[in-house]
C-alpha cells in the first residue's frame, strides 16, 4: 500500500471520529424529540381527561343546585299551603250564542289571603274564544272567602273543555299559578272536570 492510500485512508478515520459528535447529537436529538411529543401526547391526554371529569362534575353540582332550589320551593308551597278550589261554576245563556260563564273561586289555602291575576280572554282548542266580561273587583281573597269571575262568549258551539290559569300572588310576594279545567256540554251545564297542584313561578 502505497503512502497515498495510506493518508487517505487516514483522512476518512479522522472524517469519521469527527462526524461521530455529531451523529450522537442528532440521535439525541430525534430521542428527545419523540420522548417529548409522548410526554406532550400524554399531557394532553391527561388535560382532555381532567377537563371532562372538571365539566361533569360542574354540572352534577349545576343539576344538584337546582334540585335543591326546586326542593326548596316545594317545601315552601306546602308548608304555606295555598289552594284555590271551584265552589261553583253556572252558564247563564240567552239564546244560542249569548252565553255567560260565572265561575267562582274559593280559597281553602293555610291561613293566607292571596291577590288572584286573571287573564282577559281564552282561546280554546276549536278556536272559540272565552272573554272575562268585568274587571276583578276583589282581587285579594281571604281564607275560605270566594271570587266570582265572569265569562262570556258569542258562538253557537258547544261540547268543548275550555282551562283558566289562576295566578296569585300571597303578602310574602310569592306567586303561584294553578290550572282549573272546564268542560262546557251540548245542555249548556258548565262543570270543572281538574285542576292541578299550585305551583311556584319565579
Amino acid at each position: 500500500m502505497n503512502l497515498y492510500c495510506i493518508k487517505t485512508l487516514l483522512l476518512k478515520k479522522d472524517l469519521i471520529i469527527s462526524l461521530i459528535p455529531s451523529i450522537l447529537s442528532l440521535v439525541a436529538i430525534i430521542i428527545n424529540y419523540r420522548q417529548t411529543k409522548i410526554q406532550n401526547n400524554q399531557f394532553e391526554r391527561n388535560y382532555k381527561l381532567q377537563k371532562e371529569q372538571f365539566e361533569t362534575t360542574l354540572q352534577l353540582q349545576k343539576e344538584r343546585y337546582e334540585e335543591e332550589i326546586n326542593e326548596n320551593k316545594e317545601n315552601l308551597r306546602i308548608q304555606r299551603k295555598p289552594y284555590l278550589v271551584v265552589s261553583n261554576s253556572v252558564c247563564n245563556c240567552n239564546g244560542n250564542s249569548d252565553h255567560h260563564i260565572n265561575i267562582k273561586f274559593k280559597n281553602v289555602g293555610n291561613g293566607a289571603a292571596f291577590k288572584i291575576y286573571l287573564d282577559e280572554s281564552i282561546v280554546v282548542s276549536n278556536g272559540v274564544v272565552i272573554h272575562r266580561q268585568e274587571a276583578l273587583t276583589n282581587t285579594v281573597i281571604p281564607v275560605e272567602e270566594e271570587m266570582i269571575s265572569k265569562w262570556g262568549y258569542n258562538n253557537t258551539l258547544r261540547g268543548f273543555q275550555f282551562s283558566i290559569v289562576v295566578k296569585f300572588e300571597d303578602a310574602a310576594q310569592l306567586k303561584y299559578k294553578q290550572n282549573f279545567i272546564f268542560s262546557f256540554s251540548d245542555n249548556l251545564h258548565v262543570q270543572d272536570i281538574a285542576w292541578s297542584e299550585p305551583e311556584l313561578v319565579d
